[in-house]
Parts: structure tokens; C-alpha cells; sequence
């Protein structure tokens, strides 16, 4: 199965106001830059995205952008959007935006949770025996 990544759109996120990353499941596509340009806000929003942490692995980091003297900027909606695709069917998801708590948590998330539903999908159709429990899903679930 071919998961792979075609938008990551963010919403004052951290230090960005607006991004749109469009890599169309390129798997080659690189992201680089300079110090403090955003290359870590991208990961961190990916992350966000499927598992609702930072790319410390942190569900209590801070989602909000800051003012130049250091204090956060209230009362911003704030979103991440990405656009994944499985085995060439395309679902957009965004988590639930506005506050620092907001986003999907681990396997409850509902894009992890479409990921493991296609890949037992595929699954099924090539491995018709009642109660096997394929692979990935068991990758998951521990």
C-alpha cells in the first residue's frame, strides 16, 4: 500500500500566518532553509496532524505564534490540513482548530484510523480467510 502526503496547508501555526505545502506524493520532494525559517513547524504540523504532538513527541507544546517580545498571539483560529492519500484515494483532514488542546491523539486519530481502514480494505480483498488480522493493523494496534 502507498500512503503518501499531496498538501499540508497551516493556519497561524506556530511561526507561520499562511503556508501551503503542495508535494503531490512526490517522494522526493525536500524541505530546507535557513535557521528558524519554518522547516521544524512543518514536521511539527505533519505530526500534529496524524498524532496530535510535536515532533518531540510532546501533546503539551504550544501551537500559538508569538509576538516579537516573546508573548503568544490570543485569539487566532488556528489549523492544520493535509491531504493524504492511500493507494491513489485522496481524504482531507483537518483537526479540530482554535485552541492548544485541539488535534487528533495516537491512534485515535481519525487520519491514522482511514490509513489502517484502507490498509485492512486492501487486506481483504486479496486475503478472504474470516479472521485474520492483517499485518498493518497489527503494526498499529501493538
Amino acid at each position: 500500500m502507498k500512503i503518501r502526503l499531496k498538501e499540508l496547508n497551516l493556519k497561524n501555526f506556530k511561526g507561520l500566518d499562511l503556508f501551503a505545502l503542495s508535494v503531490n506524493g512526490n517522494p522526493s520532494t525536500a524541505v530546507y532553509g535557513d535557521n528558524a525559517t519554518g522547516k521544524t513547524t512543518l514536521f511539527d504540523a505533519w505530526s500534529w496532524l496524524l498524532f496530535g504532538k510535536d515532533s518531540l513527541n510532546s501533546a503539551t507544546f504550544e501551537i500559538k505564534p508569538l509576538y516579537p517580545t516573546g508573548e503568544h498571539v490570543h485569539n487566532l483560529e488556528h489549523e492544520v490540513a493535509g491531504i493524504i492519500e492511500a493507494d491513489g484515494r485522496p481524504k482531507k483532514f483537518t483537526p479540530r482548530s482554535g485552541r492548544k488542546s485541539a488535534g487528533p491523539r495516537n491512534a485515535n486519530s481519525p487520519a491514522i484510523k482511514w490509513i489502517i481502514l484502507s490498509m485492512v480494505s486492501r487486506s481483504r480483498k486479496r486475503n478472504s480467510k474470516p479472521g485474520s488480522i492483517p499485518f498493518a493493523l497489527r503494526m498499529f494496534s501493538g
